[in-house]
Order: structure tokens, then sequence, then C-alpha cells
């Protein structure tokens, strides 16, 4: 018998001993596996990958550490200002969201609704946590409340917790707190509408100048002066991109730390 079949049939003897000599028995672990929980946790991706990895990749390609610097540099800030763009975007649905609860649940306290029907009525798909709560005699709706206004935009969530305490222990009504809660937040909703659209134009500004250099570099390129060449191959030009490429990311993220601090963000 040659080495290859010698290490075959040793194999097919090891898989033999460890399998069990009864096939429903191993049926019955198959199924046990497939139907267990998965036990993989989420991948958690780090805000600085995008940018490590475009450093690493235009060093590589270009050769050079103060391309792949500037690349970095570039990526982050794209990364950094999407991200808090997104941000912005999923503050703003959960505000418009728990607007729409606090009004829903005024208007049905106002029909005469009992506070716990009504505010299993007005719950819509995000709160369904805060409806359970509402249907189970056991449970507290504004511990519910508390804990979903621990996200950002939800703050609104807190205020109607407090007054449901309060009107629950005191024996008053929610249908007054309720409505005065929901005026108080359009009214808000309404102002931070109009600052959005005032710094719509900064925003649109910052953006703007932020790709006057490539603007400029894709002209040069246009008119025949190739300024990518000196940008990339000389020494003075590298210099001169990743010095560029830092201000710009500055100014950029200036400019966005300052129209969220307007926005109150």
């Amino acid at each position: 018998m040659s080495g290859a079949a010698s290490a075959a049939v040793g194999l097919a003897a090891a898989a033999g001993s460890l399998l069990p000599a009864d096939p429903a028995v191993l049926l019955r672990r198959v199924q046990t596996a497939a139907a267990a929980p998965s036990r993989r946790h989420p991948v958690r991706v780090s805000a600085w990958t995008a940018p490590v990895a475009a450093a690493l990749l235009c060093w590589a390609v270009a050769g050079s550490v103060v391309l792949g610097a500037a690349a970095g540099a570039a990526t982050r800030v794209v990364t950094r200002t999407a991200a808090a763009r997104r941000h912005g975007r999923r503050a703003a649905a959960r505000r418009a969201a728990a607007v729409d609860l606090v009004s829903a649940l005024a208007a049905e306290l106002r029909g005469g609704a009992e506070p716990r029907a009504a505010l299993v009525s007005a719950c819509g798909p995000a709160f369904t946590s805060v409806a359970a709560a509402a249907r189970s005699p056991a449970t507290d709706p504004a511990a519910a409340l508390r804990t979903i206004a621990a996200d950002d935009g939800s703050e609104l969530l807190a205020d109607l917790a407090a007054a449901w305490q309060v009107t629950e222990t005191a024996g008053a009504g929610l249908a007054g707190p309720a409505t005065r809660l929901a005026e108080t937040a359009r009214a808000a909703d309404a102002v931070r509408r109009e600052l959005d659209a005032a710094l719509a134009g900064p925003r649109a500004t910052a953006a703007l100048l932020s790709m006057l250099p490539v603007a400029g570099v894709l002209m040069g390129s246009a008119l025949g002066a190739d300024p990518l060449a000196f940008l990339v191959s000389s020494g003075a030009g590298r210099v001169t991109l990743l010095a560029g490429t830092l201000l710009i990311a500055a100014g950029v993220g200036w400019t966005e730390a300052i129209v969220r601090r307007a926005g109150g963000q």
C-alpha cells in the first residue's frame, strides 16, 4: 500500500472514531447545531480604518510617505463629515418621531382615551418597547420612555416621562401637559428647520471652497502646466501637497464644528 493510500485510510479511521455509530444521533447533533443561536458578534469598524487604509494604499502605490499622509488626512475629513451628516439625519428622524408620538398622545387624551391605551395607540414602529410597557399593568411606561430618550434626538420623551410620572402619582390628567409638550416641540422643530435653512449656505460655501484646489489642479493640467507631476514627483511638491491637504482638512473640520455649534448640535 502506498503512502498516500495509508494516509487516506488513517484519516478515514480517525473520522469514523469521532462520529457516532448511530446515524440518528448524528442527525440530532446537526439539527441542534443548526437551531442554536449564532454567537458571532457584530464587527465594529473604527473611524480610522478608511483613512489608514487610504494612507497605506497611497504609500504603497506612490512610494511616498507624504502622499500617504495627505491621502489619509483627506479620507479622514470625508468620512468624519459623512458620519456627522448621517448622525444628524438619524437624530432628526428620531426627533420627528418623538414629536409625532407626543402629538398623537395629546390628541388621544383629548378624545377621552385612558392614558395607557392612548399611549399604545400613539406609539409607532419606533416605539414598540413603550407600547409593550403601556400594555402591561405591571410595567412603568415612564421607564421605557426614559430609555429611548437617551438616544440623541429623543430628548422630548424624557419630558413626557416626567409628566407621565407626576400625573400618575398625583392623579391629575395628562391631556394638558401632553398638549403643551406637543405645542412646544412643534415650535422648537419649526425654529430648528429655519436654522438648518440658514446654515445651508455656510455648508455649501465650505464644500465649494474645499473643492477649489482640486479644480485648480485640473485647470492647470488642462492648460498644459502639469501641476500634478510637480506635486507627486518633487520633494517641494509633496510638502506643498501635504500642507495644503492638512489646511483644507482643518478648514473643513473647523467650519463643520462652527455650523454644528451654531445649530445647537
